[in-house]
């Protein structure tokens, strides 16, 4: 369907699919304008609710000692997306006794419910800038997204982060 055909229109369908992606009007192509107004898209918030629900996710609640859950997506493996020093980073934070760190090695080879599980117990997901960062979806209301970033495209995740 050409949605530029109903552009202003009132339609009701019984049955539809959206992407994940509000990029619709224009397709789905990378850095494709967002509505600038666009704020805690309950569709982003169904669809996460939906899919953490039927794979049985569990929330851990709080930490004892006013602990937070800081996961840093790693990216160990990649040739070009790989926080060097990941390892003292994680090592920076726990010394502190302010965070409980998880390096989340996010791969085909771990379940994709075991990655929901960590990703909706996190307080603060750190990650390099990429599609790792789309785990964003299935954080808890509260958390906290710190995106590494070295590329031309200042808006990319923060448009995914306010849905």
């Amino acid at each position: 369907m050409d949605l530029n055909s109903v552009a202003g229109k009132k339609v009701c369908l019984k049955e539809a699919m959206f992407p994940l992606l509000p990029r619709m009007l224009f397709g789905l192509f990378y850095n494709t304008p967002v509505v600038s107004d666009c704020y805690n898209s309950a569709l982003f918030r169904s669809f996460s609710e939906f899919i953490l629900h039927s794979l049985h996710i569990p929330a851990y609640g709080l930490l004892p000692h006013h602990m937070m859950r800081v996961t840093i997506i790693s990216r160990d493996t990649s040739r070009y997306r790989r926080v060097t020093n990941e390892g003292e980073m994680a090592k920076a934070l726990e010394q502190t006794g302010l965070y409980k760190v998880t390096l989340a090695r996010y791969s085909p080879h771990v379940p994709f419910t075991s990655q929901l599980t960590i990703t909706h117990n996190t307080d603060i997901l750190v990650g390099m800038h990429g599609a790792g960062l789309t785990h964003l979806l299935f954080l808890p209301d509260w958390a906290e997204v710190f995106e590494l970033y070295n590329c031309e495209d200042p808006a990319c995740y923060s448009d995914l982060a306010r849905m």
